[in-house]
């Protein structure tokens, strides 16, 4: 501690001065305004107590004041920086200040430099509160940047010496604003994968190909001219100038028919993810007409579909589980078959899985403030009216009569889901919460048979699914199937094209590939390579020719199209092999190997599977 200046009438101006105290021990020894201003110190005092204000505002003693500054440390150092502890202290600074406002500027500094007189006390007094101020500004500055907590104790640090404290920019409303906004853009146009996108529309696509074709033949009746809904009928059934229908427009026969035949296929493209850019478009149009020619089928299905559409047809879909991402990765493949094509993400990916979020979100709100309005949901019974209606019973209901407090459990675990999804889906129990939305789903499909509802409902709740799940699912999936090599003959054109049509469907390179004519493989001899592909494991065991492509396409997720082909029972491997062999005999013909000669692409007529 220090002692500045000369006594002078038995007032001294001190200035407060940081020796050896860390920056916890100074703040709390920093008096509240309105009180004297004492010396910032490690010990006891024992000196004299000359008061720097009037005799009848002295301070209360020292334990006292310790444990109130203690006291105003409990929350802790960061509350220094709360925007209203700052306020009072200058609220508290500026009433003092007003109270000298007739002495002189010189008198307001509260520096040693300059003698108090007493008189002039309550212009030092005012001072003082300014400079304790000031004082936790600057200390609690130095607390939050020093990760010990502490000044340095090496010197003493004048408080005046401490940098001026960095203004509060919670204090300004302009802070506030941005910080909302930036939080506001963040939640809309995080770029996002557009995988899930893709789920939700292969599971769209789905639903709109098993609506139609189940059909069948009846498409005609149904949405044609001649069939059930004849003009003038549907003239009375259409209300409002949105129920437009392309079919209106046509002439009935074939091109009514043609019209129906295009977007049977164009969902059938959509689905596929072939010319989505375009398709998603043709589709959407085609689904609207076929909805509003014939209104008396249509249900809830048909308008979810239509919404889900719409939002798809905003999206960047098609860039990724698509026919579309297939002939890309294969392209660049065909130029080199290591090269890996980086997945598709975008701001306007996320923006539309925002969109399919809420839109699921309104449903289920809805849906649940929509049963709040009737009594059998109030009673706990309206479960049971769903499963005894003839249009949805599915199930043999004789074990419900006497267990009927599961239609009670299901009725009000209905309502409280539908209700609580909207608001709690955002935090971190979104994983159960999309569990409890699958079974629901799940149930009204095998108990009220409503399967296309809630197959589409399903696909549409997994844009919920976070990036994070996805990489965690990738990696574990990996470990467990991952580190497979394909070693394959690279001076065979009809070799090459064909590894990359066949690795193009591994979107998680869980396979990697050698040309044993460049890298011979330390596992199968050249001679063996010569007369087969091989897949090889990270356990030792390896599979030859057909073998190969059977034991990769139940381990490679983007292969599991192909599982019924390879795996039909004695059928696969009888016929799987023989088609097999005769291509690799053939591949002279196929392709030119390189080496002029058959032997390189042939295999043996008994393709071998080593394990």
């Amino acid at each position: 501690m220090a002692r500045h200046g000369a006594r002078a009438g038995g007032h001294a101006g001190l200035v407060p001065v940081v020796t050896g105290l860390s920056a916890r021990q100074a703040l709390r020894r920093i008096p509240a305004p309105g009180r004297r201003l004492g010396l910032l110190r490690a010990g006891p005092y024992r000196g004299p107590r000359a008061a720097l204000s009037h005799r009848r505002r002295a301070g209360p003693p020292h334990r006292d004041a310790v444990q109130r500054g203690r006291a105003a440390q409990r929350p802790g150092l960061p509350a220094l920086h709360h925007t209203g502890f700052v306020r009072r202290q200058r609220l508290a600074c500026a009433h003092e200040q007003r109270r000298a406002d007739a002495v002189p500027p010189a008198c307001r500094t509260a520096s040693g430099a300059h003698r108090v007189h007493r008189g002039e006390a309550a212009s030092h007094h005012a001072g003082a509160a300014c400079a304790r101020t000031q004082a936790l500004g600057r200390v609690a500055g130095g607390v939050g940047a020093d990760a010990a907590g502490d000044l340095p104790a090496s010197a003493g640090i004048h408080m005046s010496a401490l940098p001026a404290p960095p203004s509060p920019s919670m204090l300004q409303p302009a802070a506030y604003a941005r910080h909302a906004w930036q939080r506001w853009t963040d939640f809309w146009f995080t770029p996002q994968p557009v995988l899930m996108l893709d789920v939700v529309r292969i599971g769209v696509g789905l639903t709109l190909l098993g609506l139609y074709a189940a059909l069948g033949t009846q498409l005609l009746a149904f949405y044609a001219d001649g069939g059930w809904v004849d003009a003038a009928a549907l003239a009375e059934l259409n209300q409002g100038p949105w129920q437009q229908s392309l079919l209106t427009h046509l002439a009935p026969g074939w091109p009514q028919q043609a019209f129906i035949a295009t977007a049977v296929l164009g969902m059938l493209a959509f689905t596929i993810g072939w010319q989505t850019r375009w398709v998603k478009w043709l589709v959407l149009v085609a689904h609207l007409s076929l909805l509003h020619r014939n209104p008396l089928i249509a249900y809830g299905v048909d308008n979810i579909t239509a919404s889900l559409l719409w939002l798809l047809c905003l999206a960047p879909i098609g860039q990724s589980l698509s026919l579309d991402r297939w002939l890309a990765v294969r392209r660049a493949k065909l130029v080199d078959l290591s090269h890996v094509l980086p997945s598709a993400t975008s701001a306007r990916a996320g923006l539309c899985l925002r969109l399919i979020q809420f839109q699921m979100v309104v449903f289920f709100f809805l849906a649940g403030a929509t049963k709040l309005q009737g009594a059998s949901w109030w009673h706990g019974h309206a479960v049971w009216f769903a499963l005894t209606n003839y249009e949805y019973a599915n199930i043999p209901l004789s074990w419900l009569v006497s267990q009927f407090w599961i239609v009670n459990l299901l009725t009000y675990a209905t309502i409280v889901l539908e209700l609580a999804y909207p608001f709690l889906v955002w935090g971190p129990r979104r994983g159960w919460l999309l569990a409890e939305a699958i079974a629901l789903h799940v149930g009204i499909a095998v108990m009220l048979g409503l399967y296309a509802f809630s197959f589409v409902m399903i696909f549409a709740h997994l844009a919920f699914v976070r990036t994070t799940w996805l990489a965690q699912w990738r990696e574990a999936w990996q470990r467990r199937f991952g580190g497979m090599e394909m070693i394959y003959d690279g001076h065979c054109g009809f070799c090459k094209r064909s590894m990359a049509a066949f690795l193009a469907f591994d979107g998680l390179s869980q396979i990697a590939v050698r040309d044993f004519r460049r890298h011979p493989s330390p596992v199968v001899s050249d001679a063996e390579l010569e007369l087969a592909l091989y897949l090889v494991t990270t356990d030792g065991r390896r599979f030859a020719g057909f073998e190969a492509y059977r034991h990769a396409v139940l381990r490679v997720p983007g292969l599991w199209w192909a599982v019924p082909l390879f795996y039909l029972p004695w059928l696969s491997r009888a016929v799987g092999s023989r088609i097999y062999h005769w291509v690799a005999t053939h591949r002279n013909v196929i392709s030119d190997c390189g080496t002029g000669t058959a032997s390189a692409c042939a295999i043996p007529h008994d393709s071998r599977a080593e394990s």
